[in-house]
């Protein structure tokens, strides 16, 4: 099976910040129940760098990434 949604920067925030509209909440609880977020490199750095107030919120950012597939940059070959 192969990976059906990348998640980026935003929507990992909104997801976890808990700002998503009813209809998206459902979507996306329903979503991992069959499957496990994916994430690129550049998000995680992004959501590493995302400003947060307590220690609390970055415990449940790292629990996030830990729990999410990471899809590491790499280099082309022509």
């Amino acid at each position: 099976m192969g990976i059906k949604y990348l998640w980026d920067t935003n929507t990992a925030i909104y997801f976890l910040q808990q700002q998503f509209p009813p209809n998206a909440e459902k979507f996306t609880d329903d979503l991992l129940k069959d499957e496990r977020p994916v994430i690129s490199a550049s998000t995680e750095i992004e959501l590493l760098c995302w400003k947060t107030v307590i220690e609390k919120d970055l415990q449940v950012l790292s629990n996030f990434i830990s729990d999410s597939l990471v899809i590491e940059l790499g280099q082309r070959s022509n």
